[in-house]
């Protein structure tokens, strides 16, 4: 009699235990890394997309996805904005896969950039209102124009 009540509960906890595991991978994205140079930045949609060399196949192929505000950008390790990546410039995503079927966007958490030498961006002491609201990676605001 103590193996029929036992045997309910141990199927129980095994189930208990499996369940989580198949939940964690719906809600849990994978996070991937890919290294390539930056095609395009559009800071009004978040629209990005990056070369890179797909090994499987053997060719160049470009994925595009989204930034947002909570992209973390660092050139040369330290902080820096989503304006101050230029075009055809050598960088390492980190991201995942939103969404399912032909619904799924490329999401970058985290975009690095090694340079030779850090330009100065001029950060929260640059006139913002000089900015242009849609640009692509690459274009730097004309100092001299304001």
């Amino acid at each position: 009699m103590t193996t029929r009540t036992l045997l309910p509960a141990v199927m129980a906890a095994g189930l208990l235990i499996t369940l989580p595991s198949c939940s964690k991978d719906d809600d849990e994205p994978e996070f991937r890394q890919l290294e390539g140079t930056a095609e395009k930045l559009n800071l009004d949609t978040g629209q990005v997309a990056l070369r890179f060399f797909h090994k499987k196949s053997g060719s160049e192929q470009i994925i595009e996805g989204i930034v947002n505000d909570q992209t973390e950008v660092l050139i040369n390790g330290r902080v820096a904005e989503l304006k101050d990546i230029r075009l055809k410039e050598r960088v390492k995503v980190t991201g995942y896969r939103k969404g399912k079927g032909s619904d799924v966007q490329m999401v970058a958490v985290k975009v690095e950039i090694e340079r030779p030498e850090w330009i100065e961006t001029g950060g929260a002491d640059q006139d913002s209102s000089s900015t242009q609201g849609e640009a692509e990676a690459g274009e730097q605001p004309d100092a001299s124009a304001d």
